[in-house]
């Protein structure tokens, strides 16, 4: 049986489909009576198990591994001259390619095209969708694997104008100049070429993929799996908190974060530069942390030390002003005005750059954040040590049962 079929990049070809056929009932007349096999996808790399309809599915979307020419794990027999080639084969890393990394961030934005990725005897639980939803996914799949002209290699339709568009972010270029170079870049290429004419174009075909700013309320799958901050507690408890600013998914969420370093290394052993960076957690986890997305808010050119608080009165205030009182805002998806609120989330600190952005010290007596005035610290051996770590017990513990210094020593938590 010809595997050639593995290694063709086009993964709509006759070819291609016909040999994911052959691979299905071969494993079918060798697995008699499973319903699941291990998938030999480049995502699930012969680790998880699938059913049958999943593995061709997978294959489809993802490919296959392309070193997996013997099918040993789905009951080819090996040889003794292949049986090393074979476990080579299982172990082998593969390079992300961009066409690989527009498959993931398609498979995150439409995660309910395939099933949950269960363990073997694991029932399925498919998210339910609509229509609509799967046609936008269907053609975002077309723009995936369609060549952006015959025989290109390298690049799709879908890879192409993700790329062009990442450029045209990281170097805050207009949609003149946009429109300008993708007219060159199309007669650059072979006049069969798919690149759309001008960015409108460019940005329709990306609409599908949920780079709005809604995509933590509406493309998220709420499934118990932590895969971005809004799977966590903190967020459903800020949401339960305050219900009216959840309910708008275009208000944004912030992360505010800084930290000291020396640019000059060595040369000046007293110098400090402290950026403070802002970043949304709107956004899918594919884009919210990466730096085209983050601003820098204020630049600090020497310590700051107790004076931090001078620095960032500016943009406390206008955080409080966009949390109280919010900003008109265009909504570009709808044509339409909207007020749009902010609200600091949380900040992401080591520990003494903790202290300076918080105000309290993380030093001496009362050095834990948490506990507060509350903290049960003494001086010991020459150094500060914090005790009272048994008052965090409930009060039903069965430890507060066996012992009367427990109570009466370390009583409550402080949060109780």
């Amino acid at each position: 049986m010809s595997r050639r079929w593995i290694q063709n990049p086009n993964r709509c070809a006759d070819e291609y489909l016909d040999g994911i056929e052959d691979f299905i009932e071969f494993a079918r007349t060798h697995n008699p009576g499973a319903t699941r096999i291990r998938c030999p996808c480049r995502r699930c790399n012969n680790t998880l198990w699938e059913t049958y309809e999943n593995v061709g599915f997978h294959l489809v979307r993802n490919g296959m591994i392309e070193t997996y020419n013997i099918w040993n794990l789905h009951g080819e027999q090996l040889d003794n001259a292949s049986s090393s080639n074979a476990t080579r084969v299982e172990n082998v890393e593969h390079t992300v390619d961009p066409n690989e990394q527009v498959m993931d961030i398609i498979n995150d934005v439409f995660p309910f095209a395939s099933a949950d990725i269960n363990q073997e005897g694991e029932d399925d639980l498919p998210t339910p969708i609509d229509g609509a939803e799967f046609e936008q996914y269907e053609q975002a799949l077309k723009n995936a694997n369609q060549e952006l002209y015959p025989s290109c290699k390298n690049f799709s339709v879908l890879t192409a104008i993700v790329e062009l568009m990442h450029g045209k972010i990281k170097y805050r270029m207009s949609n003149v100049c946009f429109d300008y170079f993708l007219g060159v870049f199309k007669r650059m290429l072979p006049t069969d070429n798919c690149l759309p004419n001008d960015h409108r174009h460019a940005q329709k075909m990306l609409n599908g993929l949920g780079l709005d700013m809604r995509w933590h309320k509406e493309k998220r799958v709420d499934d118990d799996v932590m895969r971005h901050p809004a799977d966590g507690e903190a967020w459903k408890a800020f949401d339960r908190t305050f219900p009216e600013f959840a309910a708008e998914p275009r208000n944004v969420r912030l992360g505010l974060a800084t930290d000291g370093f020396n640019p000059y290394g060595v040369l000046n052993q007293h110098h400090s530069t402290w950026p403070i960076f802002v970043f949304p957690y709107n956004l899918p986890p594919w884009k919210c942390m990466k730096k085209e997305y983050m601003m820098m808010t204020v630049l600090i050119t020497e310590d700051p030390g107790r004076s931090i608080d001078v620095y960032l009165r500016p943009l406390v205030d206008e955080l409080k002003d966009l949390w109280t009182n919010g900003v008109r805002t265009y909504d570009k998806s709808t044509g339409k005005m909207f007020t749009l609120r902010a609200s600091v989330m949380w900040t992401v600190n080591d520990f003494p750059a903790y202290a300076m952005v918080s105000g309290w010290s993380t030093k001496g007596y009362m050095a834990c954040p948490v506990c507060k005035e509350d903290v049960t610290s003494g001086w010991h051996a020459g150094k500060v040590c914090y005790l009272g770590h048994r008052r965090w017990l409930s009060w039903d513990h069965e430890w507060r049962e066996k012992d009367k210094q427990v109570r009466r020593e370390h009583g409550a938590s402080p949060q109780t």
